[in-house]
């Protein structure tokens, strides 16, 4: 019987975790090779996620939807009625992912070859992400892989909703809305959530300044010590404009203490407090060091947003900020840039230790058991056997 909670199942992304670390004050060197520092970020990613067995939690969901789905020479129209999960969690595929397992599942009818091109997908958008707003390339990679791993382990639809939406950013610095509306069908295809995105076409490009950021900050503050319920509010109201599976998992989640309890006044808190300092008192700094900048800024702002002021709801809160905190990414290492000298060393220690904690706490339950493929993984039987308990377990507490 695997224990519950160890910190063994921590050392695998700890160990990525520092070599990291080593790869974000090896970039900080002026003689640094950018080149090898890719290289290295690329070839761990691939290997770390695209050759996983079973690891966190949607696999148990993600593996039965790719085993029923059809592959292209007997696809039709009944192929686009699919569902993922089980019992509360149970929710209805979007066509474009459909399709896009069908697209893979006729290449090779292998698990493990789907994860693999899926992450590879993924890293390729990143890495091009990266190489034109970052300024440490391993720093972005960190922040990516010790806060929002859950993008590549569990949320399979969403991550390509959102690495779509990161390819739509030239059409909204060159406002071209007839490449926008093709890049948001073909994202809303893949996952419903890409409407969240929508709004930066039209809002995106506008700096709005330090007064109004200042004067939502109070806002959303005022709203989070309150507790103002702004997310449940709004989530009522938009499921009674929808009906079908997804109004009644949303009845689901609004019924379930877990999933619509607030957060608290918690330490995630205070970080994004004090992050929201950082970033405000450089946000000048920060235009003016690249003006597309303010794409990725007002980013953010949407994830500060909902990170504190709709955290009545925990359950929507943690999603949708998972859709906008990449904006993180690309934000801590330019911070990391703009601070220079022992200000530098104490903000990336600030940073680091956040972010190494935060995995730590994450990955130390034992679903976050890591398994490889070129090491050996289980099958998902024997997976879903031995770690089934240990979900209901882990639930059951939060």
């Amino acid at each position: 019987m695997y224990p519950t909670y160890s910190l063994i199942y921590s050392i695998p992304f700890l160990l990525i975790s520092f070599f990291l670390v080593f790869l974000i004050f090896y970039e900080y060197q002026n003689n640094c090779n950018r080149r090898k520092v890719r290289f290295f970020c690329i070839i761990l990613f691939i290997i770390f996620f695209g050759l996983r067995g079973f690891v966190s939690y949607d696999w148990i969901g993600y593996y039965p939807a790719f085993e029923a789905v059809d592959s292209l020479q007997d696809f039709s129209s009944n192929s686009f009625i699919l569902l993922t999960g089980e019992g509360r969690e149970r929710d209805l595929i979007e066509p474009g992912y459909i399709l896009y397992m069908s697209i893979l599942k006729t290449i090779w009818n292998n698990w493990s070859f789907f994860v693999f091109i899926s992450a590879v997908i993924n890293i390729y958008v990143f890495d091009k992400l990266f190489q034109r707003y970052s300024l440490n390339y391993a720093f972005s990679f960190f922040v990516f892989f010790s806060l929002h791993n859950g993008l590549e382990f569990d949320l399979m639809r969403n991550i390509k909703a959102l690495i779509i939406f990161m390819l739509s950013f030239d059409a909204i610095y060159r406002r071209q809305w007839g490449r926008f509306i093709i890049w948001s069908v073909i994202g809303f295809s893949f996952h419903r959530t890409f409407l969240m995105f929508i709004p930066f076409y039209f809002l995106g490009l506008k700096d709005f300044g330090k007064k109004t950021w200042w004067n939502i900050f109070i806002i959303i503050n005022l709203v989070y010590i309150l507790q103002i319920p702004v997310a449940t509010t709004l989530v009522e109201l938009a499921s009674t404009f929808v009906s079908g599976a997804f109004a009644e998992k949303v009845g689901d989640y609004l019924q379930s203490e877990t999933y619509s309890a607030a957060r608290g006044f918690t330490l995630g808190y205070i970080i994004r407090v004090i992050v929201f300092f950082l970033i405000i008192r450089k946000y000048d700094e920060i235009i003016l060091r690249k003006k597309e900048y303010v794409l990725i800024l007002n980013i953010y702002l949407a994830y500060i947003i909902v990170g504190i002021g709709m955290t009545d709801f925990s359950a929507f809160a943690d999603r949708v900020e998972y859709l906008f905190g990449f904006a993180l990414w690309i934000l801590y290492p330019v911070l990391g840039e703009l601070y220079m000298g022992w200000k530098r060393q104490l903000y990336l220690a600030f940073i680091l230790s956040f972010c190494l904690m935060r995995i730590t706490l994450q990955t130390s339950n034992a679903m976050y058991d890591y398994e490889n493929v070129l090491t050996g993984a289980v099958d998902y039987d024997i997976r879903l056997r031995t770690h089934s308990t240990i979900v209901k377990e882990i639930m059951h507490e939060k």
